[in-house]
């Protein structure tokens, strides 16, 4: 399933929490990236900026091997 802001750089609150697939609150709580401001937006965040989270806080990042370079 696709979600209309897949493709979109700059999310709203609601949307953030739904690609992190949390509630709004537990978003603000847990997610350190905060919204950028410019012209009257009410404060849009990063989809890259929470990807870069998301790949500090993942397991599998932090696991990651190497496989090429133990094949010398």
């Amino acid at each position: 399933m696709k979600h209309a802001f897949s493709e979109q750089r700059l999310l709203t609150l609601a949307e953030a929490a739904s690609y992190c697939r949390f509630s709004n609150i537990k978003f603000k709580r847990e997610c350190p990236v905060a919204p950028c401001f410019y012209g009257d937006s009410q404060g849009l965040y990063d989809k890259e900026l929470i990807d870069l989270w998301v790949d500090k806080v993942s397991p599998i990042v932090e696991n990651k091997t190497d496989w090429l370079s133990k094949l010398d």
